[in-house]
């Protein structure tokens, strides 16, 4: 009995990454990182985004506008402004977030904090589309994601904007292990 639900399990998940499912890895929050990090990075102005990588063919500014809408759209808290990729001089210069799209190589989310190793591979008809997101504080990664995804056309594509949901969803923890044995939940 426990070899089929594993085989139907197994399946289930190759279907979804083969209809475009979002395959988001278990996210990794440093130590030093506090549920609500963002609403203190954000308390003067939004938080900067940097977009990097493959731009599906869009220009960037166009691209970084529809990526923030989404990151808008998949955030789980009240103030949905919080993210802009046209920071204010209110928004606080040690805090960023920074969206990865198709990298070529294995990069460390401190190196996308710092600005180096955003090299990108180039995607062929058919190919996933994955995104890595680093939460920067200065040239740390207090919070980290890694999300894949199936076919993506373009920046209207519905999964473009499934992967950019799901990766700003766990991006920021609503748990804090901290707080109440761990089950402190944030509306």
């Amino acid at each position: 009995m426990r070899w089929s639900l594993r085989v139907l399990a197994a399946g289930s998940l190759a279907a979804l990454g083969g209809c475009g499912g979002v395959i988001v890895n278990a996210p990794i929050h440093n130590p030093s990182y506090v549920m609500g990090d963002e609403d203190y990075a954000s308390r003067n102005g939004a938080i900067r985004v940097e977009v990097a990588g493959d731009m599906l063919g869009v220009p960037r500014d166009e691209f970084a506008t529809r990526v923030v809408s989404e990151m808008r759209a998949g955030y789980y808290r009240k103030d949905k402004t919080m993210f802009s990729a046209q920071p204010s001089q209110e928004t606080d210069p040690r805090y960023k977030i920074v969206m990865m799209f198709s990298p070529a190589t294995p990069v460390s989310p401190n190196d996308l904090c710092l600005g180096t190793n955003r090299q990108t591979s180039p995607r062929q008809a058919g190919d996933s589309l994955t995104l890595l997101a680093s939460f920067c504080s200065g040239t740390l990664a207090i919070s980290e994601v890694r999300g894949t995804v199936g076919q993506v056309a373009g920046i209207q594509d519905p999964n473009f904007s499934r992967l950019v949901r799901e990766v700003i969803w766990y991006l920021f923890p609503r748990t804090d292990n901290r707080r109440d044995g761990g089950g402190t939940v944030v509306p």
